[in-house]
C-alpha cells in the first residue's frame, strides 16, 4: 500500500496510461472508514489480501483507493469484498464502510478526474 494523494495519483496516472496505450480499462474503487479508524494502516494490512495486480493507496483524508487493472467486470464483487475484509482488519461490526467505483475510460479523462468521480460518488 502506498500512503498519500500524490503516490496514489501516480499509480493510477500509470494505469491509466497503460490502458491508453494498451486499449484495456481500470477499474476504481473506494472506501471510507468510520471517522477515527486509520485508514492508512487499513489500507497496508488490506493489500495482502488482494492480487499482486491490485495496488492499494490511502488518500490523505484517509479514503482507501483500490486501483483494479482490467479486471472491471468484477469490480462490484471486489467492493462487497473489500468492505468485508475492511471490517474484519478494522475491527469494526456491520456496514460500516462506504464504497463507490468507477471506470476508466468512463466518466473522467484523467486520474484527477477519476478520483474526483468515485470520491463523489461516495459522499
Amino acid at each position: 500500500a502506498d500512503g498519500g494523494t500524490a503516490a496514489v495519483l501516480h499509480l493510477l496516472r500509470r494505469e491509466l496510461d497503460r490502458c491508453d496505450r494498451y486499449h484495456t480499462m481500470v477499474g476504481l474503487a473506494a472506501f471510507r472508514l468510520p471517522t477515527g479508524t486509520g485508514g492508512g494502516a487499513a489500507a497496508g494490512a488490506l493489500a495482502g489480501h488482494l492480487r499482486t495486480s491490485d495496488a492499494v493507496g490511502c488518500l490523505d483524508d484517509g479514503t482507501i483507493l483500490v486501483i483494479v487493472p482490467e479486471e472491471v467486470q468484477s469490480l462490484a464483487r471486489l467492493q462487497r469484498r473489500v468492505e468485508e475484509l475492511l471490517g474484519a482488519i478494522t475491527g469494526a461490526a456491520g456496514p460500516v464502510v462506504r464504497s463507490a467505483a468507477a471506470v476508466y475510460p468512463g466518466p473522467a479523462d484523467d486520474a484527477d478526474g477519476l478520483v474526483a468521480a468515485v470520491l463523489r460518488a461516495l459522499a
